[in-house]
């Protein structure tokens, strides 16, 4: 549940990625001021790449506080990844290759 003001979007790399056949788990930092307004296009894979002024700062948040960091583990199995986020599982379904 949100507190009143529209969701933030980033992009970042993962870190600390380990992928066996059969799992996947990794986790990532990220500073409330890597915050844009909008989604980020697919084709910026970390804050480096983002032309400076094509995305507008979230500015829902202030501060200088880090966000916390956050690890996900999930399954892989049949062209698909599960991740337990929260209470939820979310799936990721390969739409790519093979």
């Amino acid at each position: 549940m949100r507190e009143g003001y529209e969701p933030g979007f980033f992009v970042k790399e993962m870190s600390d990625l380990n992928i066996t056949p059969d799992t996947i788990k990794f986790k990532f930092d990220v500073n409330f001021k890597e915050f844009y307004t909008k989604p980020i296009s697919l084709q910026y894979r970390n804050i480096k790449q983002i032309p400076k002024g094509k995305y507008k700062k979230w500015e829902a948040y202030a501060g200088n506080e880090p966000f916390r960091s956050r690890i996900y583990n999930g399954v892989v199995k049949d062209n698909k990844i599960e991740l337990k986020i929260g209470d939820e599982y979310r799936i990721f379904k390969k739409i790519r290759g093979k």
